[in-house]
């Protein structure tokens, strides 16, 4: 088991890489539709959009991971809470699968044979009295 300040680092880094992620695309638009060059700073992969995106990705996820003290004891708190999680056993899991995998099969031919009755019944207008 990993160090719980190792968790909340992988979490503050990947919350930069979604946040860079969401706002490449969003700067990406913006940048289309103010009409600015997004220019090419390191390839065709890596634009204007992206170095913004990454960079300012990068100051919030330090302030927040370092520099913001309650940022960081909340997460802290909810890795100490995720290890009291008690997860299943792989046969408890297939077994739970199992099981919810048979029943939608069986509510779903008792729903279709309930559908098929019905659509035959208003098809011979059998409701109308």
């Amino acid at each position: 088991m990993r160090a719980i300040g190792t968790w909340v680092l992988m979490f503050f880094i990947a919350s930069a890489i979604v946040v860079a992620t969401a706002l490449n695309y969003a700067l990406r638009d913006v940048f289309s539709w103010l009409q600015i060059n997004n220019f090419a700073v390191l390839g065709e992969s890596f634009r204007l959009s992206t170095m913004l995106a990454v960079s300012t990705s990068v100051v919030l996820a330090v302030f927040f991971g370092i520099f913001h003290k309650s940022s960081r004891q909340y997460i802290n708190q909810c890795v100490i809470e995720f290890n009291k999680v008690a997860f299943p056993e792989w046969k408890e899991t297939k077994t739970a699968t199992f099981t919810v995998v048979l029943v939608s099969i069986v509510a779903s031919v008792i729903l279709g044979i309930f559908d098929a009755v019905f659509s035959w019944w208003t098809s011979h207008n059998l409701f109308i009295w």
